[in-house]
């Protein structure tokens, strides 16, 4: 890459300092020569034995910008339940910058912005191989959660989702049966609704890389479509609907060829120690641990 200071990096923060820690050192040993900034935000709420300091003492040389939204908003913001008052509270910046990765999104003046979890553990070079495998699209990462969908396999997969667009009493066959019916519950599959993207198409937010000169313009504030932590059925899904559905294609490059997302946790969810006191204190130390023996 000629400019090397392409990138901002944004990572959204609630708990786990020691395995955001981690996140951080592995990816930067791998990726750090395109690397600008770390954008680090600091949710309003957290786990009340949470030391911020862990991460402002991070022996790095890379500017780090910390931000905590005036507003904690998890994964809620009201976009289903009430979407024109959502819509309208996205005017103000107080509210578009309590979502999940917008502030970077906006402050960053890099071409491109990763954005990552604060649970993951690089292998790596992701970065050079997602500007290297980008192109002229939107955005690049791991497309679709197709565990959760009934066309999986048979029908589709993350490398063909463009082409796979069933109509929607196909959509609903589908899912008649189907064990992960979320997106019915939601009320996303129906004779009247969407159907392609399918509604368990996303870019999934893990590891992600965005050509912010493409995804600027039309995301909010400039655009129309939804910030992307606007969280639907899942984060990233109305976004990813959205900007589909205007003719924007990412390409898909799984993220696990770098990259393990929860590592210290049997499921690999990032979310299955959130409410488990010990599991979380587990993860915390084996993160630390990894930490102090540079083992990343």
């Amino acid at each position: 890459m000629a400019d090397k200071f392409k990138v901002d990096v944004a990572i959204n923060v609630y708990g786990k300092p020691y395995q955001t820690a981690l996140s951080i050192l592995s990816l930067l040993k791998y990726s750090k020569k395109y690397i600008n900034k770390i954008y680090i935000n600091i949710e309003k709420k957290q786990p009340e034995d949470f030391d911020e300091t862990i991460l402002k003492e991070l022996p790095i040389d890379i500017p780090v910008i910390f931000y905590t939204p005036k507003l904690h908003l998890g994964y809620g913001g009201g976009i289903r339940e009430k979407p024109i008052i959502y819509s309208f509270l996205c005017k103000f910046d107080f509210f578009r910058h309590s979502i999940r990765y917008q502030y970077a999104w906006e402050k960053s003046s890099a071409k491109y912005l990763f954005i990552m979890h604060n649970d993951m553990v690089f292998h790596k070079d992701i970065i050079g191989n997602y500007l290297a495998s980008i192109d002229d699209k939107i955005a690049v990462g791991t497309v679709g959660q197709c565990w959760n969908c009934p066309a999986y396999e048979k029908y589709c997969d993350s490398e063909k989702y463009l082409k796979f667009r069933p109509s929607n009493s196909q959509l609903i066959e589908m899912y008649h049966g189907w064990h992960a019916n979320r997106a019915v519950i939601k009320g996303l599959v129906s004779e009247k609704g969407i159907n392609w993207p399918l509604p368990e198409c996303r870019l999934n937010e893990m590891a992600a890389l965005f050509n912010l000169e493409i995804a600027k313009r039309i995301t909010m504030p400039k655009g129309k479509v939804v910030p992307f932590g606007t969280f639907a059925l899942d984060t990233g899904t109305l976004w990813f609907q959205q900007i589909s559905l205007l003719g924007y294609e990412v390409r898909h490059n799984a993220f696990s060829n770098y990259a393990t997302h929860g590592l210290f946790n049997i499921t690999r969810s990032g979310n299955g120690s959130l409410g488990d006191k010990k599991l979380y204190d587990e993860e915390e130390a084996q993160a630390k641990e990894m930490i102090d023996n540079k083992e990343y």
